[in-house]
């Protein structure tokens, strides 16, 4: 077991890694090799590791704030009413990103495509309303690759499931998330003056 000293502004602290004996021997090779103390190896290696999974899709979207409690309700509510029909799967597009910057995806692959699926009410809805369709994609994108300043983005309430909003104007895309595809199950509308309602025209 191996002590390293970690550093917060003007505070260290210590704590314990347990590796295998082999894998420590390899990093003693490489220490010797680079003169480089094992504490800095370790912590070089532990910080780039951070980097990467703080730039990962799946983690920023974890730390996304909540949507306030009425809104999730009202939401929630909405989609309560929705029959198996209205979220079956219709429609499934990909879009490939490029790895214009090397810290953009973990393990510097060189692209990644991101699956995503529209349910039968999300692929009539865009299907009216191919701008909302386009900005979504696109600020999917721009958040996936880092750029999600101005994209506005929560996490509902009370789900058993992980599920989110993307606010587009008087439109908010709701959608879930797995390693394997995104999947885009319905569109709140706001109605001015009134509580909003699922897209069903």
């Amino acid at each position: 077991m191996k002590n390293l000293v970690t550093e917060n502004k003007d505070i260290n602290k210590s704590v314990s890694l347990r590796l295998s004996k082999s894998l420590l021997e390899e990093i003693n090779k490489i220490t010797e090799v680079f003169s480089i103390s094992l504490t800095d190896f370790i912590r070089n290696a532990i910080e780039k590791e951070v980097k990467e999974i703080k730039n990962d899709f799946f983690f920023k979207l974890s730390q996304v704030d909540y949507c306030s409690d009425e809104e999730s309700k009202e939401i929630i509510e909405e989609l309560n009413k929705m029959t198996e029909d209205d979220l079956k799967v219709t429609k499934i597009k990909s879009i490939t990103l490029k790895n214009k910057e090397k810290w953009m995806f973990k393990g510097n692959i060189d692209e990644i495509e991101l699956i995503i699926k529209y349910s039968k009410l999300v692929e009539k809805f865009f299907e009216k309303h191919l701008n909302i369709e386009n900005q979504f994609l696109k600020n999917l994108e721009a958040f996936y690759i880092g750029k999600e300043k101005n994209i506005d983005i929560k996490k509902l309430k009370e789900t058993i499931i992980p599920q989110y909003r993307m606010r587009i104007g008087s439109y908010r895309v709701i959608f879930t998330v797995t390693k394997e595809s995104i999947k885009v199950y319905s569109i709140y509308v706001e109605k001015a003056g009134s509580r909003g309602e699922i897209y069903k025209n």
